[in-house]
């Protein structure tokens, strides 16, 4: 899907082309597959990930990250999440070195257009990525059924290039949901898809190019959703008239609603599609591209506290953008998510993509939000490395006025103090105003560290406050002659503290103490986290177990950045972007990679600016640099 796409769809509309008959399909990429070697003792890699970099023997575009090289060996594709039936196949190829014949086996029944080899296909000689349907010469269909689960091919007369496997499944007629979408209100249309939630009176499905929604309050489609027959992974084909909640000429969701719905077939069951990741950004611009779908979106943070209410929106955070109404809990009996805690940090959420439009908010485009549905929707992020978090009351606390009244630094709890909520983690809290907090960090191995505090700052304005790790102090604001800024905050929240000069914190065991002093408050503390940029145990410097990591060109960066890594031998690799408070941003490359030098590309386009750490991950192997992104 995407712009490009729909673009193409709304072109056709309006040439007046009838719509195209539509089928499930289900693509994998050949370099995500698992990779054998029949000759393994051959210089010559039988079966090996490549990209443009590594190979120039082949011209135009393809699919992912790579594809696969097949000389000697065997590419392994796991289709077990394809439900059971007849399907047409097709390749993304090429065959640069002349013409070439190999064996195609699906569920361990062996198909084939060719006599050569005894029972293969033939693949023309191409310098060029060209689609090629596979057409079995006595069934035409390649049948699935799980017996084993894969889709083999295995090299015969190579070599042959691999970008991607199609199975498509033949439908009855109708069209893509784009094409419906795009046909708009009180149209009547005929779509298919898979289902990715149903609760309640609400389910969602989508094919490849778009998704769309159904409301039935009752009725057999009502009781197939309760009794399971329906469910994330159901396959459904379905017949109705596109209406719009609400209808305001502003936006709303498109949907099939009540007695719209006038038929409906249970293809088939599987797995339910992969989440999209996007950002709160790309929600609040290309919201509409995305309705009805389910996305991703991770690094989340929220100011509300307590537990999750039905029929309520939530503002939340992510490193792109804050959106007001951005989360949304259903109706009690449409989702599962009602009554669970709210995270006190930060969060992912897996849900559809709804559109909230208020009557003070004109602009169509606007009110995008995650509906949160199913159990486990909300999950607590997990730090990239291990962090160590130490509560603010188990540390030292001293007063330099100890006669004063009012005290300098104090433990308290929400039966001494209701300034604050009381969802602190631990037993309480630390209440500094004119002293210091000092925490016994003297257990931590030496290192570079990302450092965050869950505070709060409930009595106006912004703080300052010093922050010394092993003696030596930190902080990015002149206020107070080097100090750290905590703005207003009357809930507890977390906060990255990101060193001016070097983003990050050295433990080095000089003092064993990180210690907090007040310079400007009144600021309270909850807890104090050091995340190691390297996990606990591992090498820290940019090369190490046959993988480097290169600097980061230009550094600092305003638009995008060059980051170079090379890999002594071919490896599955993860090259991974977090910020300063440990929450994953980008995946720049993640899956098997052939040796030698490499190239990411890191965007700063959903990213705020700021410290960011890129690690490099192969094996037992993990490496890591900074990048810093100014705006």
């Amino acid at each position: 899907m995407r712009l490009a796409t729909l673009f193409s769809f709304f072109l056709a509309l309006a040439f007046l082309a009838p719509p195209e008959a539509h089928a499930q399909t289900y693509a994998f990429e050949a370099e995500d597959a698992t990779l054998s070697d029949s000759d393994p003792d051959d210089a010559d890699p039988g079966a090996e990930v490549r990209d443009a970099s590594t190979d120039t023997n082949v011209s135009g575009t393809f699919t992912g990250t790579g594809f696969v090289a097949l000389q000697k060996g065997v590419i392994t594709v796991d289709i077990s999440s394809v439900p059971a039936g007849e399907y047409d196949l097709s390749v993304n190829y090429a065959s640069p070195f002349g013409l070439k014949y190999e064996y195609v086996d699906v569920d361990g029944v062996r198909y084939g257009d060719s006599a050569e080899c005894t029972e293969s296909f033939t693949f023309a000689d191409t310098a060029v990525w060209t689609p090629l349907a596979l057409a079995d010469a006595t069934t035409g269909t390649v049948t699935v059924d799980g017996t084993t689960g894969t889709l083999v091919i295995t090299a015969c007369y190579g070599y042959t290039y691999f970008d991607s496997v199609t199975l498509t499944a033949p439908g009855s007629g109708g069209m893509t949901i784009a094409e419906a979408r795009a046909a708009g209100v009180d149209a009547e249309v005929t779509v298919s898809g898979t289902v990715t939630r149903a609760a309640g009176a609400f389910s969602y499905f989508q094919d490849e190019t778009g998704g769309l929604a159904i409301r039935q309050t009752s009725g057999a489609f009502f009781d197939d959703i309760a009794s399971g027959t329906i469910t994330p992974g159901t396959v459904i084909e379905v017949t109705g008239t596109i209406s719009q909640f609400p209808s305001d000429p502003r936006g709303g969701i498109l949907q099939l609603n009540g007695p719209d719905l006038t038929s409906y077939t249970v293809v088939s069951q599987g797995d339910a599609p992969d989440a999209q990741e996007v950002t709160l950004q790309e929600l609040i611009d290309n919201g509409e591209q995305y309705e009805s779908e389910l996305v991703q979106v991770s690094g989340l943070t929220t100011a509300s506290t307590g537990t999750f209410a039905a029929g309520t929106s939530y503002e939340v955070t992510d490193v792109s953008a804050t959106l007001t109404d951005g989360l949304r809990i259903p109706n009690a009996d449409d989702t599962a998510i009602d009554g669970t805690d709210i995270p006190s940090g930060a969060f992912t959420a897996t849900g559809i993509v709804g559109q909230f439009t208020p009557s003070s908010n004109p602009d169509p485009a606007a009110g995008y939000q995650v509906l949160v549905i199913a159990s486990g929707d909300v999950e607590a992020d997990t730090p990239p490395v291990g962090g160590f978090t130490f509560e603010a009351e188990d540390g030292a606390v001293s007063d330099p006025l100890p006669d004063d009244t009012e005290p300098g630094a104090e433990v308290r709890d929400a039966t001494t103090d209701t300034n604050v909520p009381a969802d602190y983690t631990g037993t309480g809290f630390v209440a500094l105003q004119k002293g210091a907090l000092t925490i016994d960090i003297s257990g931590l191995e030496p290192g570079e560290y990302n450092l965050s505090v869950r505070y709060a700052a409930p009595f106006g304005d912004t703080k300052y406050e010093y922050v010394d790790v092993d003696g030596v102090r930190y902080g990015d604001s002149a206020e107070c002659t080097e100090s750290f800024a905590f703005p207003e905050a009357t809930a507890w929240t977390n906060l990255a503290l990101t060193d001016a000069s070097s983003g990050t914190v050295t433990v080095d065991g000089s003092t064993g103490t990180l210690v907090i002093t007040a310079c400007y408050g009144y600021t309270y503390y909850d807890s104090v986290t050091l995340t190691p940029l390297v996990a606990p145990g591992t090498e820290t410097p940019a090369a190490s177990g046959g993988i480097a990591l290169g600097r980061a060109a230009p550094n600092p960066f305003g638009t995008s950045a060059r980051i170079p890594f090379s890999l002594e031998q071919a490896e599955t690799v993860r090259l991974t972007v977090y910020d300063v408070l440990g929450r994953e941003v980008a995946v720049l490359a993640n899956g098997p990679m052939a040796s030698g030098d490499h190239e990411a590309v890191l965007s700063g386009a959903s990213l705020r600016s700021g410290v960011y750490i890129v690690r490099l991950t192969a094996g037992d192997a993990s490496v890591v640099t900074r990048v810093t992104l100014q705006k």
